[in-house]
């Protein structure tokens, strides 16, 4: 279990704790609101660890968008380029992939 995995059971495990049916002190309402800012940031985490698994266009080199029959644009590990059939026509340098926000290269 990686870092994002065990702050992500953390914070659900204090949701819980915080959303006990047997807690009859504390009023539903007061309950969901503070169950709110774990809400948010589970998810956050959650797309974080997604988005850190990368996509078919900078895992695989699978061209993006095929705009026209003749060009297409591929991510290959930390450079972005654009292609006219078998031709290269443009590159550069990126740091995180276009399509899911993956970095690319480590800091």
């Amino acid at each position: 279990m990686n870092e994002i995995e065990q702050a992500i059971r953390f914070l659900e495990k204090n949701r819980d704790a915080i959303q006990d049916k047997d807690n009859q002190l504390i009023p539903q309402t007061i309950k969901d609101k503070v169950s709110m800012p774990y809400d948010l940031a589970i998810q956050a985490l959650q797309e974080k660890a997604e988005r850190e698994k990368g996509c078919e266009h900078c895992n695989s080199h699978v061209p993006i968008n095929n705009f026209t029959k003749d060009y297409s644009i591929e991510v290959d590990d930390t450079e972005i380029s654009l292609w006219e059939d078998l031709k290269c026509l443009a590159y550069m340098k990126i740091n995180d992939c276009p399509m899911c926000g993956r970095k690319l290269v480590e800091e």
